[in-house]
């Protein structure tokens, strides 16, 4: 008797003027058998939030007819500002099948979160007995995921699942043998006009933080360099602070950074990576020097990095 075998989601990633996907076979780096963008024109989001739905859903409904992937399942990210995480300790009274239960009841009350009308999901982090019961709680305001999910279905999609870009960078790093369980990793998502930061331990997202640059490129601007210096700038004093919360405050001076993670399309990403390795002394590794190819063999650009990370969602 033959067995057919459920297709992989879709995976879908959604930035300020570009969307990408990438459709694989299999949660494998080498399974990738198609991939496709659209640059999106201004005004139809702006800092993650959608500002015209009818636009882009008519882009992205033109743009799934193009790519043969209507009626399709799809995992899409949320965008970056609309990001929360926190580590949360749970009352000894609270059992693990309990956790949910008391999310509901909590998030928002007892537990502190800076959006109204939440979601959330969660990943325990202690599950031993005699530990402290822990967990990762990642929260978003509903209202936003609920026009992305919107626009995915006027489109022709199915979505299924939203996730956030920090996993799906170190997905990638997973994939690529770059992390073991006693790393300090940080990794660094550089944009033109922000950034994401994130620590991961122990294979888990410890912290996240988005930075907003006060100083923006224009590509037509007088002084693209003078900018890019202050952004660096900018940036490097708010690493330093990140790096000395996450090695003494969260952790009593114990730890240090084992390895800095840069990706992004900011367009000096180079420059940024040889300043930090030579103010941190931290080993600097950007994504964009690693080669990625189709199962065609075709090559794949690196604007398709983060949709490749939200495709090996599943992966053990």
């Amino acid at each position: 008797m033959g067995f057919t075998r459920r297709r992989q989601p879709i995976s879908l990633d959604i930035q300020d003027d570009l969307i990408t996907y990438v459709d694989v076979k299999d949660p494998d780096l080498h399974a990738i058998h198609a991939f496709g963008s659209c640059e999106l024109p201004d005004g139809i989001i702006d800092k993650g939030k959608i500002l015209d739905k009818d636009a882009l859903a008519n882009i992205l409904r033109n743009s799934v007819r193009q790519w043969k992937i209507k009626h399709r399942e799809v995992r899409f990210h949320v965008p970056d500002p609309f990001v929360f995480l926190r580590k949360v300790e749970l009352p000894e009274s609270v059992s693990f099948e309990e956790i949910k239960g008391y999310l509901y009841m909590e998030v928002g009350i007892s537990i502190p979160v800076p959006f109204e009308d939440p979601v959330f999901d969660y990943v325990p982090i202690s599950e031993s007995a005699g530990e402290k019961k822990e967990i990762l709680l990642f929260v978003s305001p509903k209202p936003l995921l609920t026009d992305y999910a919107e626009v995915l279905q006027s489109a022709g999609l199915k979505p299924v699942c939203a996730d956030i870009t920090p996993l799906s960078v170190y997905r990638l790093l997973y994939a690529l043998g770059m992390t073991e369980p006693n790393d300090h990793i940080m990794c660094i998502q550089l944009h033109q006009n922000n950034a994401m930061v994130s620590l991961f331990h122990d294979h888990q997202p410890i912290f996240t933080r988005q930075l907003a640059f006060q100083y923006f490129i224009h590509e037509n601007g007088a002084d693209i360099s003078k900018t890019t210096q202050l952004q660096l700038e900018e940036t490097f004093t708010e690493l330093d602070r990140i790096i000395s919360f996450y090695t003494y405050s969260l952790h009593q001076g114990d730890v240090q950074i084992s390895m800095i993670i840069i990706i992004g399309d900011h367009p000096f990403l180079s420059d940024f990576e040889q300043e930090l390795e030579n103010l941190t002394n931290v080993p600097v590794k950007n994504l964009k020097r690693y080669k990625f190819r189709a199962s065609s063999g075709e090559p794949i650009p690196h604007e398709f990095l983060l949709p490749i990370g939200l495709a090996l969602k599943g992966v053990k």
